[in-house]
């Protein structure tokens, strides 16, 4: 089969779940002797930039897409973004069997799926985050509490509730009904949904979403970049690491909050893996702040890849997740588990099916409550003496990643063919 992945973020330009999600997809598929065409945005340059990568001994063509100034209509999704007049002679010429698209932004907005499906009926879209069950983009009702994520008229009171904090302006870009719009439009052109989640299929089921559409395809990890050859660490000062970028949706407010607390006693340190240039200001000066007054209790890596990031885990006992916005399951969670480190997170989205799968992993705090999050990382120091079990990490590899996409991209070429 010949497919073209479509999705606004690549890992040549940043690093995040999506892009990670993307990556071994592709390698995946190549591996498997399939052929990959991989759409996504590039700079803003007059012409589209065809570039060859090579995964091994096979080969893939990127294109990056020239980024272009969006009017109003194209950001509010209400007509198709002028990026169709590039991938459309992409999607035409190649010839493509099966089109997987990983982002619904103004890059690829609703419009897109339109126009694809007359090029190509085989259509599959992931859902990697909670914006598309939610006006907000957080799955965060009022502000105050995790959603269930049924969209109704309570949504405009949510939306209007929060535009007072971020100008009403806000209130006009975020109407509810547009959500529950793209889940229709998706929903009759018949897109096969892949959710990373349990909780989400069932998110979009309750919205209307056809039951024997949705799939769940959990995140996994390459096993073969998680190599330490550290030995074991000697707990004498039990260390909590955070990885990832200081900003509200994840829980920058709580971590600062809690590091505070905790270097109160002497008990525990903390080491922050955080890509500086993604991080709110504001926060960083907090975090700056924290830095003087804890002297060498906490420390912070601003230079974490992909390539070094051994070198973060080996220095931590555990890992807190303290995101704000719902999860729908972080690759940080996995690449814990892989270097056998314990977790603790909030009792919601994502990390909770996980939870199920590595028990003993995995210790949960009520969501965005920092006694609660305080009392889960006591609990997870004393639990880290007792040893854990490793075997069942084999669950995630990346081999059953590629096999679920292969099937199901099968049963529906399959169908095709047959009519």
């Amino acid at each position: 089969m010949k497919i073209a992945i479509i999705s606004q973020y690549n890992i040549f330009t940043s690093v995040g779940g999506t892009e990670y999600y993307v990556d071994m997809l592709i390698k995946g598929l190549l591996e498997r002797n399939h052929e990959v065409v991989f759409i996504t945005m590039g700079n803003q340059t007059d012409n589209t930039v065809i570039e060859s990568y090579k995964h091994r001994e096979f080969l893939y063509k990127c294109f990056f897409l020239a980024t272009p100034i969006f009017s109003e209509l194209e950001i509010k999704q209400l007509v198709i973004s002028s990026t169709w007049e590039m991938m459309q002679p992409i999607l035409t010429q190649e010839k493509i069997d099966i089109i997987h698209v990983h982002s619904l932004t103004t890059f690829f907005n609703i419009r897109h799926f339109e126009k694809c499906k007359a090029i190509c009926k085989n259509m599959f879209f992931t859902t990697h985050i909670p914006a598309h069950f939610c006006p907000q983009g957080d799955l965060v009702k009022f502000n105050k509490a995790p959603c269930d994520g049924i969209l109704y008229s309570r949504c405009s009171y949510c939306v209007f509730t929060k535009s007072f904090k971020q100008g009403l302006s806000n209130l006009f870009r975020s109407q509810w009904t547009r959500v529950l719009e793209q889940i229709d439009i998706m929903n009759k052109l018949e897109i096969k949904l892949v959710c990373v989640s349990n909780w989400q299929r069932q998110q979009a089921i309750l919205n209307g979403y056809a039951a024997g559409k949705v799939c769940v395809v959990r995140q996994a990890i390459i096993t073969e970049n998680y190599n330490s050859n550290q030995p074991k660490r000697k707990i004498s000062i039990f260390t909590i690491g955070y990885l990832g970028r200081l900003s509200e949706e994840k829980g920058a407010k709580l971590l600062l909050e809690l590091i505070a607390v905790m270097l109160q006693t002497t008990n525990y340190c903390f080491v922050l893996g955080v890509p500086i240039k993604n991080c709110n200001p504001r926060y960083l000066i907090t975090l700056r702040k924290l830095e003087e007054s804890g002297g060498e209790r906490i420390r912070v890596f601003d230079d974490i890849t992909s390539n070094n990031k051994a070198t973060f885990f080996d220095e931590i006992d555990c890992l807190l997740i303290p995101s704000f916005f719902i999860e729908t399951g972080p690759i940080v969670l996995l690449e814990a588990l892989m270097f056998n480190k314990h977790i603790v997170s909030p009792n919601v989205g994502g990390p909770i099916e996980f939870k199920e799968l590595f028990e003993n992993h995995i210790t949960s705090y009520e969501w965005n409550l920092l006694p609660s999050a305080i009392q889960a990382l006591q609990e997870a120091s004393r639990k880290i003496s007792k040893g854990t079990d490793n075997a069942v990490l084999l669950k995630m590899k990346e081999k059953q990643f590629t096999d679920q996409h292969e099937e199901i991209y099968a049963e529906a070429y399959l169908l095709q063919e047959q009519d």
